[in-house]
């Protein structure tokens, strides 16, 4: 049994709401810039996603060609499949659509 017991819960009760006064300061930051080495390779990518299109939380649709190249017709048809989805996305809130690379080549 401890013999100064209220001398100990006041201690304990002088730290807590000491350090419960700063709580205003306390920063929480949660990035995984921070938490994750700059060589790992999901990281490296997310670099390279976000120097290409601005921010790193993209998607992206690819299109290639399996013979010849990208300017054929059934091609162009996919892009065109691809163009009202993006429209349809840029009534939702919050959302920033950038163009695509390369967008000049479909045919609208």
């Amino acid at each position: 049994m401890i013999r100064h017991r209220f001398w100990v819960m006041g201690v304990v009760l002088a730290v807590t709401f000491g350090l419960m006064s700063q709580i205003g300061h306390l920063e929480v930051i949660v990035s995984s810039d921070n938490m994750v080495p700059q060589s790992n390779h999901y990281i490296r990518t997310g670099n390279e996603i976000e120097d290409t299109f601005g921010h790193k939380y993209s998607v992206a649709i690819a299109v290639t060609a399996t013979q010849g190249t990208i300017y054929q017709t059934p091609i162009f048809e996919r892009i065109k499949h691809y163009r009202p989805m993006s429209r349809r996305s840029a009534m939702v809130p919050g959302l920033r659509l950038h163009r695509a690379l390369g967008e000049r080549a479909a045919v609208t």
